[in-house]
């Protein structure tokens, strides 16, 4: 069953922020990372917006997601965001 993270996003440092994603992404592509939907452009339909970025992305599985967030490549692709962005990140499993 695919899992997805869903991600958060105010970028506060672009120049960093942009390092973080030139590690990050081939290291989620090793994963089976499909990137989703990427956009600062949210339409809410009901409720309120903060106003971040939102990023979604698929994993073939919830295994292969965790595989992902705790490799070492990710976890050193991670310190370059930690002072670039205030992000929540979120992973749930598709559904059946």
């Amino acid at each position: 069953m695919a899992a997805y993270m869903i991600s958060r996003i105010t970028v506060t440092d672009e120049e960093n922020f942009a390092r973080y994603r030139e590690a990050s992404i081939p290291v989620a592509a090793r994963f089976g990372a499909k990137y989703l939907a990427r956009s600062d452009d949210i339409q809410i339909l009901d409720g309120t917006d903060d106003g971040r970025r939102m990023v979604i992305i698929e994993f073939p599985d919830m295994a292969q997601l965790r595989a992902f967030w705790d490799s070492p490549e990710y976890q050193a692709a991670r310190e370059l965001r930690l002072d670039a962005a205030d992000i929540d990140i979120v992973a749930i499993n598709g559904a059946d």
